[in-house]
């Protein structure tokens, strides 16, 4: 356990940091996790995981002034690590500090890689909504929306819902629309390629479990009749029926995987009210 490995490696930032995530978010003993996160970052202080992890505990537990603390203290340490910099961001916008809010989201946009770039776009959106600022607004959730082949679950629905708060139903509806389309088009291709795969490797074994096959009732022949190579076997040969089945196999896998997408919910639900 974590706290047998603490006794033997009680220096270790990993194991503290990891009993402290365990305390909060299994057990919710906050009083013991604080405690955890803080070994943790006094025996190796540029270890960002911790200020990040008690900056949001902190903040969950409406503790405002020691969230900025902790999150300001792990960027004297870590300043350009952007998780640090668009945690403080959302507590700053709890706090209606909203220019505030924005320079940190622009430094989380700035120095995070560009999988990340989609959450601060959207944080951004969501300061200038609250700024009443809907141009600007609208643009951020627009360039959102075209980060990692246009799936960014968070951005369309903030997107749609800001139409919709302001009375563009149609606008909205189209938004979602147009979510929807993206979501099930990269889908459908992963699963297509996902199914390939599978089907390749399902007949590379085959054909290896009847070379093996082959080898070892030849083997066997030989055995039996003396020297001589014996009568070649048949190999596997696969034919047109065999590849209608397969066809028609994968509609029917791609036709239950989008049932099951549209039965799931698979966006976050996020609001800008």
């Amino acid at each position: 356990t974590l706290q047998q490995g603490l006794q033997i490696l009680p220096t270790n930032a990993y194991l503290w940091h990891g009993l402290g995530q365990l305390e909060y978010q299994q057990y919710h003993n906050y009083g013991y996790a604080r405690y955890c996160f803080h070994q943790a970052m006094e025996v190796e202080p540029t270890f960002p995981n911790s200020y990040h992890a008690l900056g949001l505990m902190e903040h969950s537990q409406v503790r405002i002034a020691a969230a900025m603390n902790v999150l300001k203290q792990g960027l004297q340490y870590c300043p350009t690590n952007h998780r640090l910099h668009h945690a403080l961001g959302d507590v700053y916008r709890d706090a209606k500090l909203w220019r505030m809010a924005e320079r940190s989201y622009q430094r989380a946009l700035e120095d995070g890689p560009p999988v990340s770039h989609g959450f601060a776009l959207t944080a951004l959106a969501m300061v200038s909504y609250e700024k009443k600022s809907w141009t600007e607004c609208r643009q951020y959730l627009q360039r959102a929306v075209q980060l990692n082949h246009g799936r960014n679950s968070r951005a369309w629905i903030a997107w749609g819902q800001m139409e919709e708060s302001l009375g563009n139903i149609e606008e909205a509806r189209s938004i979602y629309m147009k979510a929807l389309a993206h979501y099930e088009t990269g889908l459908l291709k992963r699963h297509e390629h996902y199914l390939q795969k599978h089907n390749e490797k399902q007949r590379t074994n085959h054909h290896r479990h009847h070379r093996h096959h082959d080898r070892t009732t030849s083997s066997h022949h030989r055995h039996r009749h003396g020297h001589g190579h014996g009568r070649p076997h048949n190999r596997h040969h696969k034919n047109k029926n065999d590849d209608d089945d397969d066809h028609h196999h994968k509609q029917q896998q791609q036709q239950q995987f989008l049932e099951t997408i549209m039965k799931n919910n698979m966006t976050d639900p996020v609001t800008l009210k």
